[in-house]
């Protein structure tokens, strides 16, 4: 059984298996964190500066046929181990830099289960079971990952019996957590819990679509100040949805959490499957894949730059946090593949889930064609819709890189201009 679940900027595969030690806490926080905003003060994020404007630029070509249409008082922690080992299997194919996936059908997957008061965790018919039975509480259960990493990404399918806030968190190296929780009516809130005290960092308003019946996957990317910052990216099934930055937090990461947190007086929430993704050794660095691929990034956007896991069969992936928000693309992404089939077929992975019938030249809205310097082919480009705002999606040719920018406001001449100038760059050193 596999279910896909949207991590980074990148659709995995969650399927069975898993590895990983133990950590159990269940913890209820002191106060109701949704309708408390105490933010940490906000980095300044890096002004994007327009690069000089190169002798060519690419063009879009106007006579390629589009492609087809696709059809959540502090108390003692509970330290309830589980009752076996973890178990480990070979990650599945394609699966990048995977930790771990686990559909919870293993009660010894290494999941923080217990009971302190009126909230629990525990392991019940192939998902793990977070219930709250108490306002201004709230409850979380840990998994360590092989760490500490710079970047981890982790992603769930969360099923809400119940109404309330609920989403996947990264634990720092200082026991800290932060991450992202979502609720029924869609609002999104960068959450963190230090010393069992929860608080909401920043709070997105009617960005996430949670559907009345069924399970909502969520993911969240989390850089720790070892990349020079702390960043989050909070994404849905259909895209990254927001950003946030900040001075303060863990230098590193050295677990993952799922979180429940009632809006009412009481909250039960299913996972029905998780995923963790993170580079062994990338705690002081970049790898050399990675450093590679630096050098493909215009000079003036390398300084926003990070090594994000690989979550396919991407060679090395570099997430830009370009700003949290205003006018212009939030986010940029490039990733190198070994062949130009591998990179083609991920770039039509994406056109398959965004693309749109074409009504405009990129400039004015969403088309799917090839673009060319100087009329000498570079590789396809498609800008198209997301869940909140749109991304431009392109492969490079010549360097085997796809790239992906995103802006939340969706303001397509703004972005089809940064385009001009985002990269990949060639570089041969």
């Amino acid at each position: 059984m596999t279910r896909s679940v949207l991590i980074g900027l990148a659709v995995v595969a969650i399927v069975a298996g898993c590895t990983g030690g133990p950590v159990a806490t269940p913890v209820p926080s002191a106060a109701p964190t949704l309708g408390i905003t105490t933010p940490l003060p906000p980095t300044t994020a890096p002004t994007v500066a327009a690069t000089a404007e190169p002798t060519a630029q690419p063009t879009i070509e106007p006579t390629a046929e589009p492609t087809a249409e696709p059809t959540a008082e502090p108390t003692p922690l509970v330290t309830a181990q589980p009752t076996a080992e973890p178990t480990s299997e070979p990650p599945p194919a394609g699966a990048g830099d995977v930790l771990f996936v686990d559909e919870f059908d293993d009660e010894g997957s290494g999941w923080g289960v217990g009971q302190s008061g009126d909230v629990s965790a525990q392991y019940t018919n192939g998902s793990l079971q977070l219930d709250v039975n108490a306002q201004g509480a709230a409850v979380w259960s840990t998994r360590s990952i092989s760490g500490p990493v710079a970047v981890a990404l982790v992603a769930g399918e969360f099923r809400p019996v119940s109404e309330g806030a609920f989403g996947p968190l990264c634990e720092g190296d200082d026991g800290s957590l932060y991450g992202v929780v979502v609720t029924s009516d869609g609002n999104l809130s960068f959450l963190s819990v230090v010393n069992n005290q929860a608080s909401v960092l920043d709070t997105h308003e009617g960005v996430f679509d949670v559907p009345p019946v069924g399970s909502v996957l969520i993911g969240v990317e989390c850089a720790g100040l070892a990349t020079g910052a702390l960043r989050m990216v909070a994404v849905s099934a259909d895209g990254p949805v927001a950003v946030y930055q900040t001075d303060q937090g863990p230098e590193t990461f050295t677990g993952v959490a799922l979180y429940a947190e009632p809006t009412g007086e009481s909250v039960r929430i299913d996972v029905d499957a998780a995923s963790a993704y993170g580079i062994a050794g990338s705690a002081d660095g970049m790898t050399a894949e990675g450093e590679s691929l630096l050098t493909n990034v215009p000079g003036d956007l390398q300084q926003t730059c990070i090594q994000s896991p690989s979550s396919g069969n991407a060679v090395a992936v570099l997430h830009c946090y370009l700003q949290v928000e205003g006018t212009g693309a939030e986010l940029l992404q490039f990733q190198r593949y070994g062949t130009t089939e591998e990179m083609d077929t991920a770039y039509q992975e994406f056109v398959s889930q965004y693309g749109v019938e074409s009504t405009g030249t990129c400039q004015s809205g969403p088309n799917e064609t090839s673009w060319s310097i100087d009329g000498a082919p570079g590789g396809r480009v498609q800008c198209a819709p997301q869940a909140v705002g749109i991304r431009f999606d392109w492969t490079d040719d010549a360097l085997v890189i796809l790239s992906t920018l995103i802006d939340f406001d969706g303001d397509y001449e703004n972005t089809y201009n940064l385009w001009l100038d985002a990269g990949p760059v060639g570089n041969p050193i």
